[in-house]
């Protein structure tokens, strides 16, 4: 009867809870389904606006970007053009062009353009010679062309400017970033840049990062129909340099540089060390700016390459942005709501308060477990043997990499002496390895292995390590223990070793060529005098025979410096036959 009377009090309370706040419930509840709604649907329309907003402003972006890189191309067109329809044009020639057309007044993203001739590797001596005789005593080829069929020096160059140069007779095909780029422009018979190179000009202080868009020159009415047809056609390259900053400058319009960001990638991804362009001058990433709210990208094909624009919004995107709006209809509402509510909001606080409470706390478990294996996980995937020491110099945890590098399983090194596991002293010093780890102990900082060390693993194997060693600290600063990381670098000693040898025996090469071209040059004249003496003598008599002898042995030495020669350019020796007694 008493269990039935107390169930039948607990109903009535209720019912009259219920009963009694069910206004408030019901003015509560509609109060926030409005609030609601309204913030829904304003955010929507928020969203939806700034977002309308942001793919104007990267369209427009994107058509300036072909406009601006169009116009450019066209005036190198216009330059090609007028080397295409004459035989021969100087360098007044091409002056007058560039202010007739208009391209000298608008050079700015230009920072140079000229022409590269192609000269045939049989008539690389004539053209000098004509190039000496004619335009600069002192002219050469310089570089080796990457093309064993042609040369493509550089004749004409102009820089709209006074106080940077370029070497007449460079070679750009010398170079592979810029060969590439010339070799699919012959082949395809279209303009083609080049990725992100050095600029290179007199003074070196001038020199700049950007990119040379070349084109092909071909004989006039020649057949361009094939590949093979445009290769024996072509005359040569007009190109231009042009530096990304000032060509792309006005890409994103003055009213949408503090909203918009605009980067230009070379590829079909954004890469950093693959930027090119980057509309805020790097501001933003000095300043660390939030995650963008919009962003976006581009792929524009064309010149060759894959062009990646990618936009982002800046902070001012927001100056024209209502994005507080659907915030300030939400709290309006919250507040009629609660405002509403009237008295029933303290016990329902006090309620939220301890239900509020609870999920914290259960979170907080959740996270901690969390870190605990994170940490685990963090710790097994490093590539660094890491041990971990007590102030007893026990051991404490032992990593995988760890594992792997001494030979011993975490079973059987924990408790274990480090001296004990960690077997190994200094190549040069031979001091132990434990010392490293007391002196962290003892000094409470971090310390280095002087010298490299040699590890003796659990099954005998050797391995040459960097360690380091470091105290670990409790919340109020005292040592509670020593963390022990390593790092194995046989690989890399062995490859500085062959590097090393390399480099001795690319010295040995030089001068070992040096000393031939010398010793040739003695034989040269040896053997000019021998030949004059030969014809002022009677034939068969003993000075002639004399002489003949001379000149064999000449020869031979001749042929020696020859072999010098082949040692020194990292050729193949020439081999034949020769009987022993010679």
């Amino acid at each position: 009867m008493t269990d039935r009377k107390h169930g039948s009090n607990r109903r009535g309370g209720l019912s009259q809870h219920w009963q009694q706040w069910a206004a408030a419930y019901l003015v509560l509840a509609i109060g926030l389904a409005v609030s609601l709604t309204a913030f829904s649907l304003t955010r929507s329309y928020v969203q939806a606006r700034d977002y309308h907003r942001f793919v104007e402003m990267h369209a427009r972006a994107t058509e300036a970007f072909k406009l601006h890189t169009e116009f450019y191309l066209n005036y190198l067109k216009a330059v090609c053009g007028l080397f295409g329809a004459h035989g021969e044009v100087t360098q007044e020639h091409l002056e007058r062009f560039l202010v007739a057309s208009g391209i000298r007044a608008d050079h700015d993203p230009l920072a140079g353009l000229g022409y590269a001739l192609r000269v045939p590797a049989t008539e690389t001596a004539e053209h000098i010679a004509n190039m000496r005789c004619h335009r600069l005593p002192l002219y050469s080829i310089i570089g080796k062309s990457l093309d064993p069929s042609a040369s493509y020096p550089i004749l004409y160059f102009d820089d709209f400017k006074t106080n940077r140069t370029i070497t007449l007779g460079w070679d750009p095909a010398s170079d592979a970033a810029r060969w590439a780029a010339m070799e699919q422009a012959r082949d395809t018979g279209q303009p083609v840049t080049t990725g992100k190179v050095e600029l290179h000009f007199h003074p070196p202080t001038n020199s700049v990062t950007g990119f040379i868009i070349y084109l092909p020159v071909y004989q006039p009415d020649a057949p361009l129909a094939t590949v093979e047809e445009r290769r024996a056609a072509l005359r040569g390259f007009i190109f231009g340099s042009f530096v990304p900053s000032q060509l792309w400058a006005k890409v994103v319009q003055e009213s949408d540089q503090s909203s918009l960001a605009l980067q230009i990638y070379e590829g079909n991804q954004p890469a950093p060390r693959r930027l090119l362009f980057d509309s805020t001058g790097g501001r933003d990433v000095a300043a660390g700016p939030p995650t963008p709210r919009f962003s976006g990208a581009v792929v524009l094909g064309g010149l060759g390459r894959t062009w990646c624009l990618a936009f982002s919004t800046r902070p001012g995107f927001e100056q024209d942005s209502r994005v507080m709006a659907p915030w300030l209809t939400l709290g309006a509402g919250l507040l009629v709501s609660l405002l509403l509510f009237g008295i029933t909001v303290v016990q329902v606080r006090a309620r939220a308060c301890a239900e509020r409470l609870s999920r914290e706390l259960q979170t907080s478990q959740a996270d901690l477990l969390a870190e605990k294996e994170r940490l685990a996980v963090t710790l097994r995937s490093i590539a660094d043997g890491v041990i971990t020491m007590d102030t007893a110099g026990r051991i404490v945890l032992v990593n995988q990499a760890a594992e792997q590098l001494t030979g011993w399983s975490t079973t059987d090194a924990l408790g274990q002496p480090l001296a004990t596991v960690f077997r190994c002293a200094p190549v040069k010093t031979r001091e132990t390895l434990a010392n490293v780890a007391d002196r962290a102990l003892t000094t409470g900082r971090g310390a280095d292995q002087d010298e490299e060390v040699m590890l003796a693993a659990k099954d005998g194997a050797e391995r040459l390590l960097a360690a380091r060693a470091a105290p670990i600290v409790d919340r109020q600063g005292g040592v509670i223990g020593v963390v022990l990381v390593f790092r194995d670098i046989t690989d890399k000693e062995r490859m500085e070793a062959e590097s090393l040898r390399s480099s001795k025996l690319e010295s040995l090469g030089v001068l070992a060529g040096g000393i031939a071209h010398d010793f040739n040059n003695i034989l040269m004249a040896i053997m000019g005098n021998l030949s004059v003496a030969k014809l002022t003598c009677q034939a068969e008599t003993e000075v002639a025979e004399v002489l003949e002898r001379a000149e064999e042995a000449a020869l031979r030495a001749k042929d020696l410096t020859g072999q010098l020669l082949t040692f020194a350019k990292g050729g193949s020796p020439v081999k034949r036959t020769a009987a022993l007694g010679e």
